[in-house]
């Protein structure tokens, strides 16, 4: 019976893959068989991205899911190319209403006129994951109920084994597999597929999303209900309006969409700078205006997530980037990602110098987001630094953001916008609270180190004792390396200096207090020693905020 399967499992794979193969010679892409190579020219590039966007809305779910994901990512296709795949559309044509009402019969085991007074069978949108229908519940209440198509959880599945197998073939096989992390990037397809794929988890996205909001009224995310929810139906309270890419919206006068435009960009950025759970799919279908003026968030299958460590290390580079300071944005960078042991520091340093001075002097309002984003992976490709998948998220939902923006009100900059909550977050590190927080974490890796630095210390004695000790030392990053060691020692020496002089005060206190009468230069030695302290503490205090480090 499983060698049944497995055969079927091929076959259906083969299918596929003869399907996938018909999609792309369809579309001109034949010369990826027969080994020629196109002419590289930006009309080219538009021909070439468009044509990969009909493949990938033609082919489903995954290659849609995949062009969305390599359209943020500047270092795998031209900008050209990356701006086609911006404007993919999940839209398909629907499945029949009777397959959605079984399937909904089955998801909770009750006939389709029970679980609903009324179910419009056009749907309201359909795409390639599943279809939204209107209905009303029994008790009255207007719901959008999401219904997931039968069978594609298995297309998914073997969609992503077959990029799979290419990824591992084309790094083993071709310089540019040899070049690109492509096994890491399915990897990461196939881990948001399986999010999206199920809606308990979008039911739980919505409700956070919806406790965390600003009590404002300018946004709203619908209400889900939880009894008519489960992993493949998701149904939240109906909202009406018109979608931001609607004619509607695109008739409003400058002023109102000006007003959209700033509320949309600082949503997101308190979702991802403030609250740490962010949509990461903001695109104008997913935005609904009402007749009030105020928005809609839909759909959160594509949601991000940053740790307040994530949030502090964006801060940081937004910080970084808004002082033009080189040596805080390579930081920052490093800190991002996973950057090999040889990366070359004084390589990126000059990078990041060249890439500031094309924004040297050049107002915030004027920054388009996109060429950060851009630039940004450009950079972290060149000296293969490994960027999380939050980090990627992180990009789409800003190169998004940036595309929303541009199309309501091209003078607002998301970058602008962005500084006060980085500035919030790199003030609220140094506040008692997270120093408490901190002092805390600290404590807890040091009480580590303590239980376990008696076993360490045996096995290091047992390996002395027989010889197979080794001490060795590289200096492998060249001038970088030697700067921060002196940066370190010259804070250590102020330190001993700092503790010395406040021992001195303390001694001179307590001699001086002793007499009596006080010695007159006692009130002269004190105001200088005082004085020598601060002006140490201080330094030390702004050597430690530009390092970032505590």
């Amino acid at each position: 019976m499983e060698g049944g399967k497995w055969f079927m499992g091929r076959q259906a794979k083969w299918r596929r893959v003869q399907q996938i193969t018909r999609v792309f010679l369809k579309h001109g892409f034949g010369y990826l068989w027969d080994g020629r190579k196109e002419i590289a020219s930006p009309e080219r590039g538009r021909s070439m991205g468009r044509r990969l966007r009909q493949v990938c809305e033609e082919l489903g779910p995954t290659f849609v899911k995949l062009g969305q994901l390599i359209s943020t990512r500047p270092d795998l296709v031209s900008p050209e190319v990356a701006a086609e795949l911006e404007q993919l559309q999940d839209q398909v044509p629907p499945v029949p209403f009777e397959v959605i009402a079984r399937r909904l019969e089955e998801e909770f085991d009750k006939p389709i006129d029970r679980l609903f007074s009324f179910i419009d069978p056009t749907p309201l949108a359909a795409a390639s994951i599943g279809q939204v229908h209107k209905a009303r519940l029994p008790w009255g209440q207007e719901v959008a109920v999401k219904v997931q198509r039968p069978g594609i959880e298995g297309q998914i599945e073997t969609d992503v084994a077959i990029l799979e197998e290419l990824a591992a073939w084309a790094e083993v096989h071709t310089q540019w597999g040899k070049i690109y992390p492509l096994t890491a990037i399915v990897g990461e397809l196939r881990q948001s597929l399986r999010r999206e794929l199920d809606y308990r988890l979008e039911a739980q996205y919505a409700r956070q999303m919806r406790r965390r909001l600003p009590d404002d009224g300018n946004v709203y995310i619908p209400e889900v209900v939880g009894e008519y929810s489960t992993r493949r139906v998701f149904t939240a309270e109906y909202m009406e309006g018109s979608k931001l890419s609607s004619r509607a919206v695109e008739a409003l006068g400058q002023e109102r969409k000006r007003r959209l435009a700033r509320i949309i960009a600082e949503t997101i950025l308190h979702q991802m700078l403030v609250d740490g759970l962010f949509h990461a799919d903001p695109h104008p279908g997913n935005w609904l205006v009402k007749k009030d003026g105020s928005l809609v968030l839909l759909d959160f299958g594509m949601v991000g997530r940053l740790t307040p460590e994530h949030k502090s290390q964006l801060a940081d580079l937004i910080i970084a980037l808004m002082r033009q300071d080189t040596p805080a944005i390579v930081e920052a960078l490093l800190n991002l990602g996973v950057a090999p042991a040889d990366v070359d520091r004084d390589a990126l340093y000059r990078d990041v110098e060249e890439i500031r001075d094309q924004f040297y002097e050049v107002p915030l309002h004027e920054i388009d987001i996109r060429d950060v984003v851009q630039l940004t992976f450009e950079l972290s490709f060149r000296h293969q630094i490994r960027l999380p998948t939050h980090l990627t998220l992180v990009g789409k939902a800003m190169v998004t953001l940036g595309g929303v923006v541009e199309q309501l009100d091209p003078s607002l900059s998301i970058v602008e916008l962005a500084e006060p909550f980085g500035t919030e977050l790199f003030v609220g590190r140094y506040t008692p609270r997270a120093a408490a927080v901190k002092l805390a974490a600290y404590g807890r890796r040091w009480r580590k180190i303590a239980e376990e630095a008696p076993d360490w210390l045996a096995e290091w004695a047992s390996a002395a004792g027989g010889g197979e000790v080794r001490l060795g030392l590289r200096l492998r990053e060249g001038q970088w390396a030697l700067r921060r060691v002196e940066r370190a020692v010259n804070r250590l020496a102020a330190s001993v200096i700092l503790l010395s002089l406040a021992v001195v005060v303390a001694a001179l206190v307590l001699g001086g207090f002793a007499r009596s009468p006080v010695p007159t230069w006692f009130y002269t030695a004190l105001t200088v020693g005082l004085a020598v302290i601060a002006a140490i503490t201080f330094w030390l205090i702004m050597e430690i905020m530009r390092s970032g480090k505590k």
